[in-house]
């Protein structure tokens, strides 16, 4: 297999030259084996790491490899990309060749592949030797934590900041750590991470590396103090036990966990020894605290994963698979669409005698007085001509979400009060919620403003997520329903008149984007300028295939409108859906634009046209079941749907794209109109489109 192309450098050391070559690297690439042994040999000091990771990262393009042009791979760094950061996971050097400047040209080649993203982070423990280097490449020591290990070293978080000159990027202190995905982690993985040395143990405690610091939090549940008592001598149990206040303990409402266990004790096989009781008491404590991840090596409790995730929505993984999958389950954990299977909800003006209820449900006690809370809120509904205040709640009518219009505000879509509530599906409802306030904002008023001076972690992510940005204690987005070149929507956004700071700096990060290759910088301004669209831009547009039977649950029927209520509550509130379809050629990329045209189908189903748009998030290449667990959560497609478009193959290759930010045309458009713009019938694969052919789409179905 020929070698993949990189850069050379050439390092003059002790009157010896060392020449070598920095490349990326895929799954196919002759240096991944390399790159695994040299992590082998290094673990002790990386940390665990599955050899699936591995190839998920290679196939994620997240490996960058030095290699020596004598032959041979002498140093590799890899890393992952999370919410608009580059983190550092491995950093490695072959001893032989340390000092030579290896470790540096890793790191300027990841400086220039990730400028299109807020920084580079990276945890280092503080005793190690290697935390001089960071400063010479530029990093900055900007907080520290305890680690989760035997010793509890301390971790110090390096941040390197791309200094995007623009709205659109935060500080480093605001994006310093995720929010964390609540994981609970059965006896036998508690035992692997603290007591056990064994080489099955050795894929648990892969789940204590440093770099997974700021992405999970291991929970145990009650139950662990009844797998405790069953050691054998008393200094067995009282080391255990002193082991547990590593891990917060889940608290749970016991009413509902014994009927979960007695849910679960039909639905599973009948427990053949206390061990087995105790697993089923541990799956209803994660259950009853809402926990959307278990992780275990027990096989009888991974055969039943697929049930109790259909049922409960909790996602059973080895330590490998969450580590492997981890990018993907975190959207998994903030959406959840499948939680809203069979569910009902209503979104009503909020009544006065609701407003008791309100303010329990939504009070920031950390922030804010009920009683103040309260006055607010009731003052809100006492002059309904100005505002208009709405509740979102469960079929159960569990609060979810509570959001308040400012109708005085005629300059900008004005939001007071954006609540959400602890519901599990809350994030999905907020972010549906202002996913419409911005395509409303679009028609008129410009400006989505939310003021709320109490806002919880979940409702900033969601914000942050969708393109919202902070300025003087609000969150500002900026909202375009135009089809037009970049000098236009500037222009426009300076008829607008906004403040001179605000303007400023929205103009500098529209020229930054601008200066990245075309088809990034196109995506980035679509993004942030949501539902805008950039006129005359390289970024590639695919026109797809889709049958009515799987178009009507993402757009396409009378109730999945813009509307909060539509066919399929879990695909119409979630901002995110995946679809899949046979191999022949990989003609998809993301970045990237879809739209979707409808077929008719063998029962007369279709409207043969196309009716709406959407963003291409990412494009996978992967074997039916891989590909299945991957997105399952996110389409419309069972198991058997996914194994026929494999034409019944488990080992064919399938594609699969998750796609965002749909928007549904006003006018459908149709044959006619797509043979006028050069798209020749009939359209039974994916084809490309050109810019001219997008726009002339766009702007008909639109009605610009």
């Amino acid at each position: 297999m020929p070698k993949p192309q990189g850069r050379i450098f050439q390092k003059m050391t002790n009157n010896t030259s060392c020449q070598f070559k920095v490349e990326r690297i895929s799954c196919e690439s002759p240096w991944l084996d390399d790159v695994i042994c040299m992590h082998s040999a290094n673990a002790k000091h990386l940390g665990m790491f599955p050899k699936g990771a591995f190839r998920q990262h290679a196939n994620s393009k997240w490996i960058l490899v030095a290699t020596c042009l004598e032959g041979g791979c002498v140093g590799y760094l890899l890393y992952r990309e999370a919410r608009e950061r580059a983190m550092i996971v491995h950093l490695c050097v072959q001893p032989q060749y340390r000092g030579k400047g290896i470790a540096r040209a890793l790191v300027e080649r990841l400086k220039i592949d990730t400028r299109h993203l807020r920084g580079i982070g990276l945890y280092c423990r503080r005793d190690y030797q290697e935390n001089a280097a960071w400063p010479k490449f530029g990093f900055a020591a900007v907080f520290s934590k305890r680690g989760r290990g035997h010793d509890g070293a301390e971790l110090e978080f390096w941040w390197l900041d791309h200094n995007h000159p623009d709205l659109f990027s935060l500080s480093a202190s605001q994006r310093g750590a995720e929010t964390k995905l609540r994981v609970v982690i059965d006896a036998n993985v508690f035992y692997d991470l603290h007591e056990r040395t064994t080489l099955e143990s050795e894929d648990s405690k892969a789940l204590l590396a440093d770099w997974l610091q700021e992405s999970i939090e291991l929970h145990l549940t009650p139950e662990i103090h009844n797998e405790i008592r069953r050691a054998p001598t008393e200094e067995q149990r009282q080391r255990s036990r002193s082991l547990v206040s590593r891990h917060p303990v889940l608290r749970t409402n016991d009413s509902e966990v014994q009927s979960l266990v007695s849910e679960l004790g039909r639905g599973l096989p009948e427990a053949t020894c206390l061990r087995d009781e105790s697993d089923i008491r541990q799956v209803a404590h994660s259950i009853a605290a809402d926990v959307p991840f278990f992780v275990t090596r027990d096989e009888k409790l991974i055969e039943r994963c697929e049930t109790l995730f259909q049922r409960y929505g909790l996602r059973v993984l080895r330590p490998t698979d969450l580590i492997n999958e981890l990018d993907s389950l975190r959207r998994e954990a903030e959406y959840r669409p499948v939680r809203l299977e069979g569910s009902r909800l209503t979104a009503k003006l909020l009544r006065a005698d609701q407003v008791e209820a309100a303010v329990g449900a939504f009070q920031q006690p950390n922030q804010e007085r009920a009683g103040e809370f309260e006055k607010s809120v009731r003052h809100y509904l006492a002059t309904p001509d100005a505002y208009e205040c709405r509740v979102v709640t469960s079929s159960d009518s569990v609060p979810m979400a509570l959001t308040v219009q400012d109708r005085t505000d005629k300059a900008s879509f004005n939001v007071p009060l954006f609540r959400l509530g602890s519901h599990s599906l809350a994030p999905t409802i907020g972010r549906h919620l202002l996913r419409v306030m911005i395509e409303e904002a679009s028609k008129a008023a410009f400006i989505v403003k939310v003021t709320d001076p109490s806002l919880d972690e979940q409702s900033r992510l969601a914000l942050d997520e969708l393109g919202f940005v902070p300025s003087c204690e609000q969150w500002w987005k900026i909202s375009m329903g135009q089809l037009a070149t970049v000098p236009a929507l500037k222009e426009a956004i300076r008829e607008r008149g906004l403040s001179g700071d605000l303007a400023t700096r929205i103009e500098a990060g529209l020229d930054e984007y601008s200066r990245k290759p075309a088809a990034a910088g196109a995506a980035q301004i679509e993004k942030v300028l949501w539902p805008a669209k950039v006129a005359d831009t390289s970024l590639p547009t695919f026109i797809v295939p889709i049958q009515a039977q799987w178009a009507e649950h993402f757009f396409d029927s009378e109730l999945g409108s813009q509307l909060l209520f539509g066919l399929r509550e879990e695909l119409h509130l979630g901002i995110e859906g995946a679809y899949y379809c046979a191999k022949r050629n990989t003609l998809l990329q993301a970045p990237g634009r879809v739209l979707w045209y409808v077929s008719k189908g063998p029962e007369g189903r279709g409207s043969m046209s196309v009716k709406a748009c959407s963003r291409i998030e990412e494009v996978v290449i992967g074997k039916p079941k891989e590909i299945f667990k991957r997105f399952s959560r996110l389409g419309v497609y069972q198991w058997q749907d996914v194994l026929q478009a494999a034409r019944g193959k488990i080992d064919e290759s399938l594609v699969a794209f998750r796609f965002s930010m749909t928007e549904r045309f006003r006018n459908p458009v149709g044959l006619e109109a797509l043979q006028r713009f050069g798209i020749s019938p009939p359209i039974v694969s994916r084809r490309k489109a050109t810019p001219e052919q997008f726009e002339r789409i766009y702007r008909l179905g639109k009605g610009l």
